[in-house]
């Protein structure tokens, strides 16, 4: 995978800055329609997480999200990391879950996905790159925690 690639100092895995001036998070905008490095491809924005069964390890979910960007197919892939980057709540591309493609026609469009949690750590988190038809990748998304709230205070009630 790609984790713990970054060359910029800034602890992320995938910057498309190119300076260490402007070195960092590279926001997403309407459309996404950049010249830069990677056309500065926005990244899918995570929705929803709901696991689906029980368990500590491997265990079953549902994860959603959104992608903002031009028109055209985009792979998205979906990473889990044991911890969630203080560096503006990004994840670390630590293990690939799944890859799948997503059609974008006009605007922001909808996924959803079935994944395998590989360990339900109090700190772990998914997170999504997207890369587009001529392989420019964005940089990883925002992360939506693994952590399953408890519905009651000991668990069964």
């Amino acid at each position: 995978m790609i984790y713990d690639n970054g060359s910029s100092g800034d602890g992320m895995d995938i910057d498309l800055q190119t300076d260490s001036a402007s070195a960092g998070l590279t926001s997403n905008d309407p459309g996404d329609v950049d010249v830069g490095p990677n056309q500065f491809q926005n990244f899918p924005v995570p929705t929803d997480f709901v696991y689906t069964g029980p368990g500590a390890i491997s265990r079953p979910a549902i994860v959603t999200g959104t992608l903002d960007t031009s028109p055209g197919f985009y792979r998205v892939d979906v990473c889990f990391s044991p911890t969630i980057s203080t560096q503006g709540g990004r994840g670390r591309a630590v293990t690939l879950l799944r890859t799948l493609g997503v059609v974008v026609v006009n605007g922001p469009t909808s996924f959803s996905t079935t994944i395998t949690v590989p360990d339900q750590i109090a700190t772990g988190g998914i997170s999504f790159t997207a890369t587009s038809s001529t392989g420019n990748t964005s940089e990883i998304s925002t992360a939506i925690s693994t952590v399953s709230p408890l519905l009651f205070s000991n668990g069964l009630e």
